[in-house]
């Protein structure tokens, strides 16, 4: 189990590929700093740190625009592609690994570990990246600002050092579904293409959700979605994302007794 879980860390996490995560996570930030300033200007006011994390890793936002939904898209992207570049990198060494375990379920359990740690340190990467961009164009108060007071009613009644410690975990949880749905794909159906397939049904999901054709637990990608998560019940939101991943597992579970995993 210990080896899977290596074999996938060390294809990701190497000194070139976390500075390059950084390099990427800035620039994205500096785009939607750059975002927040032209909001703020309009209404004439200053915006804090705390503003622009939610502004920029929150999730989606109303009213919705092209560019907030482009940035949103391409975050899950982004953590998707990542996840499947490890499957894609560690494949070779799968059938010496497996021939070592006695069940499936090892494999899976093994999984569904890398995955989770790898999913965790691509978030930090993702948020540092963000807050060294947030640094240069906004202060360090870690209060909400009124741009976000107008914005999100809801949030002024969650202090941000609370919002963003409960945030994470829903940020963390939320993807890690996402990715656990990738990897039960990807196990039913070996054709290459098939995350790009779900890519595309959980951005239909999501504009459904959208405009209220479905509710939230039938739209994925709204799972790892802070904004979405205050307007659902915070507590509830996260409690909700931990369910689907257990869920999820043990899905797994039942699809890798039946399926071919190479």
């Amino acid at each position: 189990m210990k080896a899977l879980i290596k074999i996938q860390f060390r294809s990701i996490l190497t000194t070139y590929n976390i500075i390059f995560g950084l390099l990427i996570s800035f620039v994205l930030g500096i785009l939607q700093a750059f975002r927040l300033n032209h909001e703020l200007i309009i209404i004439n006011e200053q915006g804090t740190i705390a503003d622009f994390l939610l502004f920029s890793l929150g999730g989606w936002q109303e009213p919705m625009t092209l560019l907030s939904t482009i940035q949103w898209l391409m975050l899950i992207l982004i953590v998707l592609l990542i996840s499947q570049w490890t499957y894609i990198i560690s494949s070779s060494w799968m059938v010496m690994v497996i021939t070592r375990f006695k069940t499936r379920i090892f494999w899976w359990f093994s999984n569904c570990v890398a995955q989770l740690l790898i999913c965790t340190v691509i978030l930090a990467v993702l948020i540092i990246g963000h807050l060294i961009a947030g640094y240069i164009f906004f202060n360090w108060d870690l209060k909400w600002g009124i741009y976000t007071l107008n914005q999100q009613i809801l949030i002024g009644d969650i202090k941000p050092v609370q919002l963003f410690f409960i945030g994470f975990f829903i940020l963390l949880t939320g993807m890690y579904s996402l990715i656990l749905i990738q990897m039960i794909v990807k196990t039913i159906f070996h054709a290459g293409k098939a995350s790009m397939i779900l890519f595309i049904i959980l951005i239909i999901l999501g504009f459904s959700y959208i405009y209220q054709q479905i509710t939230y637990l039938l739209s994925p990608i709204f799972y790892p979605s802070i904004i979405v998560s205050v307007q659902n019940g915070v507590e509830n939101a996260l409690f909700i994302n931990i369910g689907l991943c257990i869920l999820l597992s043990i899905i797994g579970l039942f699809v890798i007794r039946i399926r071919s995993i190479l």
